[in-house]
């Protein structure tokens, strides 16, 4: 149902700004006695003011639940000659409101001058102011700190906020007056330089804004706007009491109320002046001071009223939840991954789509080793493997890692509050705990003028981490990574300039303690007005400012509530031993050596053990793959096997490719020889006039004439050209004996001197005075 504000028939908003009862606005019927509101629609935006209209309402009211109300004033409290003055608004005595002394205080600034806030007799707060030389010297060039110690300017704490009346009676003390009293012997120091007093927001005055307002022109009227709180609470004729009874309890007498809590679902306190407070009971919100105000609470779908969070199956009630394990499951549901499925003997070695290898596991003790059991959260669509509150999304065994996602509130300073705290990483920081912050991570930090860093735990406390985070002077204070000047558009770098980055160092203590952010500039403590800035731990790598930037600013719901981001974080991790650490062992030692120095750890008898910082890893020795501490685990390498095997191929495959090429290279030498000497044969056969003597046989009668004979059989026939074989000779060569194979006579004339133009009378010449047998001459 929607939330009840008001009264009906009467109006709530004043522009963006929400009334709720017992605040209102126009008729009486509207609100209760003394919280009566106007809205000033004239202005733009409308200003919701109250008393007087002197003083406006500066945030939204919402759910009264914190009586307190954030009111503004224009400039200082103006006194008269006598140095009288009153704080205005229009706030008479008897009223609901009253100044809270820890959220205020008496701001003073002049030469040689005391002021005191009183309330009749009584004083509320005083300081005294004095100067050198008749100057106010409050704001001096190249210092960090604005806090005024009472040169040129003082500050001092209201500490009353009520009075005991007559009869014992609270009465509460909503009028005050502001006295100044000059001194010293120059006071004309207050003509020249006149005092002004403010009462302010605690922190307001040391604001880099509010401080250099005043600085400019101490003589002129500077109309500024001036912050401070109020408390409120419902007076009636009953309201007043003795202090023993309020002291005895804070809790409303029964019917002493008188209908002020209206809704079902309420309780009524007493307030610090005697009045009421009317408050919705856990497991309702809304407004207590209205019918059907205090609506029920449905914890399941926010998460952030559940006071223990539930992570199995949440189911609304009226004014509260229940909270089980899913159907299926058993565990605590209370716990981040408390819900997983029922194990049988064998250990489930699977959640979603992540393995867990041992030494992890999940359920059964037998399961895992101490320090290494995980939860299957079964409660999402996708089951998620968990380790706490952290999401386990890989698990090495190779690199001893464990890669998760951290799902917490970043860490950051919201509204000018630093942050100085345990970091919290959804597991345990004991020294039994087996995990460590890999130097895989970085430290990051967004922001303007912001510094953060890591410290280790154990008696050193170590710095593991620090960066510090800048912004140009001259630019807004507000950082926005799409306008960022690096020069890198892929945002994956910080440099200083808004952000920053740094590596992170190995700690020998496990899980870091401490982490801490915090302004370089002390002033920005108090400047609630200065914009959000964080600091995060991530993986290297994962970071893109653009996209973080996007992230925070999307994911920020309220003014000082945290983002919640989802950031990938390494951890390293090892198993612990008692027994001293044996750093100095050889890194080629024996199997039986190596085991014994992790008796129990590496169970695979292919595997080897390696020292670490607080314990042991255990690796599969060269050749193998697999997990080392299962019995059997570290088995051959396929990889190596299937390289081996390609090499064996690739060996015979090349071989056979250099058998091939030089059979293939001695088929074309032997191509190219055979037209070689085919060319050669055709072009001497062409330059001896080969045509001359096919012509010339063809016409013979003779068998030897019909003949053409290499010169192989030729140098066979004479033996070589014997000259025991000359019978003759003619004009151009001379002619030899030759037996022929098949023992034919023949005669045989080789030219004296070859010369291409007597060719043909060597190939025309017969030899008329040679004879030789039966051949004939020739």
């Amino acid at each position: 149902p929607a939330p009840v504000i008001g009264m009906p028939g009467c109006e709530t908003r004043c522009g963006d700004m929400i009334v709720p009862y017992p605040f209102g606005m126009g008729s009486s019927y509207c609100y209760l006695p003394g919280f009566n509101l106007t809205c000033d629609w004239l202005s733009d935006p409308p200003r919701l003011l109250l008393g007087d209209g002197t003083l406006q309402v500066a945030e939204d009211i919402g759910y009264p639940s914190d009586a307190t109300l954030a009111v503004v004033y224009a400039g200082n409290i103006q006194t008269d000659g006598n140095g009288h003055g009153r704080l205005g608004g229009g706030l008479g005595d008897g009223g609901p409101y009253a100044l809270p002394p820890a959220g205020n205080q008496l701001v003073l600034v002049g030469c040689n001058v005391r002021a005191t806030l009183r309330s009749g007799n009584l004083t509320l707060s005083s300081c005294s102011s004095f100067c050198h030389d008749g100057r106010t010297s409050y704001m001096k060039s190249g210092k960090s700190s604005l806090l005024c110690s009472g040169m040129g300017c003082c500050q001092a704490p209201i500490v009353v906020n009520r009075e005991v009346g007559a009869g014992g009676k609270l009465v509460p003390i909503t009028s005050y007056d502001v006295e100044l009293e000059s001194f010293g012997r120059n006071r004309s120091d207050g003509r020249r330089w006149p005092a002004r007093v403010f009462v302010a927001k605690k922190g307001w005055f040391t604001t880099w804004s509010a401080s250099k307002q005043l600085s400019s022109d101490l003589r002129a009227a500077v109309d500024m706007e001036v912050p401070f709180w109020l408390n409120w609470e419902v007076v009636d004729g009953d309201a007043t009491g003795d202090t023993d009874q309020l002291q005895r309890s804070k809790e409303c007498p029964r019917d002493a109320a008188g209908g002020i809590c209206k809704s079902n679902h309420t309780r009524c306190t007493r307030g610090d002046r005697g009045g009421y407070l009317c408050f919705c009971k856990q497991g309702y919100q809304g407004n207590a001071y209205i019918t059907n105000g205090c609506q029920d609470i449905d914890e399941c779908k926010h998460a952030e009223f559940q006071i223990n969070r539930c992570y199995g199956q949440c189911t609304n009630t009226d004014g509260a939840f229940q909270c089980r394990c899913p159907q299926g499951t058993h565990g605590d549901p209370y716990m981040p991954g408390g819900c997983f499925s029922l194990l049988t003997d064998s250990c489930s070695r699977l959640c979603g789509n992540v393995s867990v290898p041992y030494p992890f596991g999940i359920g059964s003790h037998k399961c895992y080793l101490p320090g290494f059991n995980l939860t299957c959260d079964t409660s999402y669509n996708a089951a998620r493997l968990m380790l706490g509150t952290l999401q386990v999304v890989d698990i090495s065994l190779h690199n001893s890692t464990v890669r998760v996602i951290n799902n917490n509130r970043v860490h950051g300073i919201y509204g000018g509050v630093a942050s100085v705290n345990v970091i919290d990483f959804g597991i345990s920081h004991a020294d039994s705990v087996p995990y460590s912050l890999s130097t895989r991570n970085e430290l990051i930090v967004i922001g303007c003028g912001v510094q953060a860093g890591l410290s280790s735990a154990g008696n050193n406390r170590a710095i593991l981490s620090s960066c510090s985070s800048f912004c140009s002077s001259n630019k807004s204070r507000a950082y926005d990574a799409r306008s960022s000047p690096n020069i890198d558009d892929n945002g994956e770098y910080c440099y200083g300039n808004g952000c920053c980055q740094a590596r992170i160092t190995m700690s020998r203590d496990g899980m870091p303690s401490e982490f801490w952010i915090d302004w370089m500039d002390s002033n920005s403590v108090w400047d609630e007005a200065l914009p959000h800035s964080y600091a995060l731990i991530a993986e290297g790598g994962w970071f893109n400012k653009h996209w973080v930037y996007s992230q925070l600013s999307r994911s920020l719901s309220t003014k000082y509530l945290a983002p919640r981001l989802e950031v990938q974080i390494v951890l390293d991790w090892e198993i612990l031993q008692l027994q001293p650490i044996n750093s100095h062992a050889p890194a080629n030692v024996s199997w039986h050596h190596q085991y014994a120095m992790c008796p129990g750890i590496c169970r695979s008898k292919n595997s080897l053990c390696k020292p670490r910082i607080r314990g042991y890893s255990c690796h599969c020795s060269d050749g193998y793959d697999g997990n080392p501490y299962t019995v059997d685990g570290c088995k051959g390498s396929r990889r190596k096997q299937f390289k081996g095997t390609s090499a064996v191929v690739g060996a015979v495959v090349a071989a056979a490719g250099v058998v091939l090429l030089f059979l293939l290279g001695l088929l074309i030498m032997k191509k190219l020889k055979y037209e070689r000497a085919k060319m050669l044969k055709r072009k001497f056969f062409q330059q001896n006039h080969g045509q001359l003597l096919q012509q010339f046989v063809s016409q013979s009668a003779g068998i030897a004439e019909r003949m053409i004979m290499t010169l192989e059989e030729l140098e066979k026939a004479t033996h070589c050209f014997d000259n025991d074989l000359i019978v003759g000779g003619g004009g151009h060569g001379i002619v030899y004996k030759g037996i022929l194979s098949n023992q034919h006579i023949v005669a045989i004339k080789k030219p004296k001197n070859v010369v291409r133009m007597e060719i043909n009378e060597f190939i025309n010449e017969k030899d008329q005075n040679h004879c030789l047998g039966r051949t004939g001459c020739g």
